[in-house]
């Protein structure tokens, strides 16, 4: 893999901490299809820089796992999620769709069991309510309670949004559309929509009603999320805690996308008699620190 590293990072290789990872073979009567791998890279730099207010610390604040978002995503939706892949086939595999909203941007994370495809999209939960500001002519702390309190479709706000909700379609469409010119024979099986932006009315229905095939996930369609968290913890990990429960489960060693950009960092945490207790405080700073690749 370190030739791939090479071809692929457009850094020196002793700059950077990198990780790679492979995914489930696909085997044909005993024959090796395809083997598909992962590599994530971060400048050490800038993760050194992200790192030093939490050392500041000490003992207190230990880190010991460093992710992206993007399989911080995907670690949720497999683990949450995967029965909806149960019946996928080599050749002829499905894929989820997970969109988590954060404030200027959406990840977009195509999850299949032989592979993992990923994009951030230029739009968030902010673009809303800068239109809001925008058409009421009113302050920003104004406009986001007004777009907070908006609880149908034919609320009168809605028609100030359709711009932002059309552009967000579109990335998601041509997102979508390059994936499945890779990917011909994969099909959608399902969406799943995380972070709080998505509370917006209407929202996830109509970004799905763009597609064919896929259902609407949520944390009872399928899932195992609600037996695991219990109805109200499961609906508030998708809505502001994802990245956080799918470092705690990395950290447990029960993730699927086993890299740590932690430098010199170990795949899994420590002894399981700590992990519980230790994991909270990863959870928290999870939450809070997130380093972005």
């Amino acid at each position: 893999m370190a030739y791939e590293a090479k071809q692929s990072i457009p850094f020196p290789l002793e700059t950077v901490e990198w990780r790679w990872l492979a995914f489930e073979e696909q085997l044909d009567q005993g024959f090796l299809l395809n083997l598909r791998c992962l590599l994530v890279a971060m400048k050490g730099s800038e993760l050194k820089q992200e790192l030093v207010p939490l050392q500041a610390f000490g003992r207190k604040a230990k880190v010991d796992l460093v992710q992206t978002k993007h399989l911080l995503l995907a670690d949720h939706l497999w683990h949450f999620h995967r029965n909806h892949l149960k019946d996928s086939l080599p050749g002829d595999s499905k894929a989820l769709v997970g969109l988590d909203m954060g404030s200027s941007s959406t990840e977009l994370v195509i999850l299949s069991p032989h592979g993992l495809w990923s994009r951030s999209l230029p739009i968030g939960g902010d673009h809303f309510t800068k239109r809001l500001v925008k058409a009421l002519q009113i302050t920003y702390a104004d406009a986001e309670q007004k777009k907070r309190s908006i609880v149908s479709e034919q609320d009168a706000l809605m028609s100030e949004l359709p711009v932002v909700v059309q552009d967000l379609q579109e990335e998601i469409l041509r997102s979508i559309g390059y994936y499945k010119s890779l990917e011909p024979s994969t099909e959608l099986c399902g969406f799943a929509f995380l972070g709080n932006g998505w509370k917006l009315p209407g929202l996830k229905e109509t970004v799905c009603a763009d597609f064919t095939t896929g259902e609407l996930v949520t944390p009872s369609s399928g899932g195992n999320a609600e037996q695991e968290l219990g109805s109200f913890l499961a609906e508030a990990s998708g809505a502001s805690f994802h990245h956080a429960v799918g470092a705690a489960m990395q950290r447990l060693g029960v993730g699927k996308h086993r890299i740590n950009l932690f430098p010199d960092g170990v795949a899994f945490g420590t002894s399981k008699k700590s992990a519980w207790g230790i994991d909270i405080g990863t959870c928290g700073i999870s939450a809070v620190r997130l380093v972005h690749a």
